[in-house]
């Protein structure tokens, strides 16, 4: 049976600490990034960004050249033949070696930004698994609750029957309610199993606990990783921008070259230097000035996208969540009176006094009550999950870069 899979769990969400649960969904995160392709592939991307570090660090814009010819001549009295070699070096243009710096930094502070992004990508994703598997344990437990009722409830008609107070047609009731509550718990088994394998297989092997998140203190869209992405996405557009200014032509190359002369008149050898200025044209510059310009203006107008997004979104967010508190409160209310009436129903039920139709009719109203709690207690969880993710906190204590550490937990 499920209850028996759940036990060790429920054992550890009972004794386990409150600071160490809430290191829980850090380290589950930890996993899920560890197999997530996105984040994998911007990592690798972050290593090749950085190798762009090795050309600014180097003396020379460039490779070197080594060049050579041989050449012969018939003509004449006798045969002549010309050998040449030389070598030459791309020169760094004025500004251009530091340019090209601030786009490599730039770059890097870009993709480490995506990198946060991306955390908080696959934490929505993993936020939203955890409490779909906690939405399924709970209908799980109701089943369970529901099943232990009935056959109480069998039982006390059971026992109506044999007193002679009750016909024996009322055992059709109780006997059909505890079919349909052993069909709902089996049907909750196989959907929690279901929850709890996709959440498995997204944080490769984690387990979800039923651990409730804190909201974090209100922050805005300034203080946001969607916003820090995009605002790396301006900084290496206008590190770009510079680069482009700082190279209107070509790298410029010098070098040395020696040249040898043989043929019947004797010898003759030649050295000297070599300097190679390519021209700046228009038809080079204006194109990538133009697109220079348009990346720069793209990632302005994404900035602000992501501002005024991440400000509707949080404020959605909130709103949810206010509204969640109230319906949990109402559930938590309507649950207690539902409890209240069926527990005064089952005395006058074994009493005598009450019908079983009646008791069946008061114990679905008080099943409503109870899935009703329950929902509303898991959305309020999600809904303050939600608006960490709105507000763009990870739940990564140990990963540097993030601002504010792991959510407490509360119980």
């Amino acid at each position: 049976m499920f209850r028996v899979t759940l036990a060790p769990l429920l054992a550890l969400l009972m004794f386990t600490p409150a600071t160490a649960r809430a290191e829980i969904l850090s380290r589950h995160l930890t996993q899920a990034l560890s197999i997530d392709p996105v984040f994998r592939t911007l990592a690798a991307q972050r290593e090749a960004a950085a190798a762009r570090g090795v050309t600014v660090a180097s003396p020379i814009a460039g490779s070197p050249v080594i060049e050579g010819s041989i050449r012969s001549n018939t003509r004449g009295p006798g045969v002549s033949r010309e050998f040449e070699v030389g070598g030459s070096v791309p020169i760094w243009l004025p500004g251009q070696r530091e340019a090209l710096g601030g786009v490599v930094t730039s770059s890097l502070a870009e993709i480490d930004q995506r990198l946060r992004l991306r955390r908080l990508e696959v934490a929505g994703a993993v936020r939203e698994a955890w409490w779909q598997a906690v939405r399924t344990e709970r209908d799980w437990r109701l089943a369970r609750d529901r099943l232990a009722t009935a056959r109480d409830i069998q039982r006390d008609q059971a026992a109506r029957i044999t007193a002679g107070t009750s016909a024996p047609a009322d055992d059709l009731l109780a006997r059909g309610e505890v079919a349909a509550a052993e069909q709902a718990l089996r049907e909750a088994d196989a959907a929690a199993k279901a929850s709890r394998t996709a959440y498995s297989v997204l944080t490769a092997g984690g387990i979800p606990t039923g651990v409730l998140e804190r909201a974090v203190p209100r922050r805005n869209s300034d203080d946001h990783p969607a916003t820090d992405a995009a605002r790396a996405s301006v900084a290496r557009a206008s590190a770009q921008m510079r680069l482009v200014k700082a190279t209107p032509i070509e790298n410029p190359e010098i070098g040395l070259f020696g040249r040898t002369e043989a043929g019947a008149g004797g010898s003759a050898e030649t050295t000297g230097i070599r300097v190679r200025i390519p021209l700046a044209t228009e038809a080079r510059n204006a194109p990538r000035r133009a697109e220079a310009r348009a990346g720069l203006t793209e990632a302005e107008a994404n900035l602000a996208a992501e501002r005024r997004r991440i400000d509707a979104g949080i404020a959605a967010a909130v709103a949810a969540r206010d509204s969640a508190r109230q319906i949990a409160g109402l559930a938590r209310t309507r649950l207690s009176l539902a409890n209240e009436q069926l527990a005064i129903a089952r005395t006058a039920f074994r009493s005598g006094a009450l019908s079983a139709l009646d008791l069946f009719r008061i114990q679905q109203l008080q099943l409503e009550a109870a899935r009703a709690s329950a929902e509303a207690a898991t959305s309020l969880g999600l809904a303050e999950s939600r608006l960490n993710q709105a507000l763009g906190f990870v739940p990564l204590s140990h990963q540097p870069g993030d601002r504010v550490g792991a959510s407490p937990s509360r119980t």
